[in-house]
């Protein structure tokens, strides 16, 4: 396992870069969000959407969270955004705001919630890091991650 320290204002391309193939070849990432360190991966992507799911031992009908780098890409995940949505949208964006929709057919089935929903965030940071499926790294019983240590792997006891 690699560990990269990014610096959110000036990010290392070599750090991104390593992140994105990990992605790219169904692989799960760890990263800080603006409120919360996330497990990544691509949300196009079944199997690693329910390696998350397992690691986090989430329930799979709740919908999994797709962290967007621009507003735009809502409209392509969400069948429809109303003009709530849109209005949440352009005062929250980028920010701790993450909505539920209707998904749009692009949304694979299994990363839907219960009734078709998906949900997506565009959190504060460089867009560069914001390109990936996620859920908080929380398991649902515990509290959300809020340091690298929670996210770290650690050795099994036996």
């Amino acid at each position: 396992m690699d560990v990269f320290k990014v610096d959110p204002e000036h990010p290392d391309q070599t750090a991104l870069d390593a992140a994105a193939e990990v992605v790219l070849r169904g692989g799960v990432i760890a990263f800080p969000t603006d409120t919360i360190y996330g497990l990544g991966c691509s949300l196009f992507d079944v199997s690693a959407v329910e390696m998350v799911a397992r690691l986090k031992r989430r329930d799979p009908s709740l919908a999994v969270i797709s962290l967007i780098p621009n507003p735009s890409q809502a409209y392509g995940l969400a069948s429809e955004v109303s003009a709530a949505a849109e209005r949440l949208i352009e005062h929250f964006w980028p920010g701790p705001l993450s909505l539920i929709f209707r998904a749009s057919p692009v949304v694979p089935p299994r990363v839907r919630g219960a009734g078709g929903t998906g949900r997506a965030a565009l959190p504060e940071g460089p867009s560069r890091v914001r390109r990936c499926s996620a859920a908080s790294a929380a398991r649902w019983w515990r509290a959300a991650p809020t340091s690298p240590d929670i996210v770290r792997p650690r050795p099994r006891k036996r």
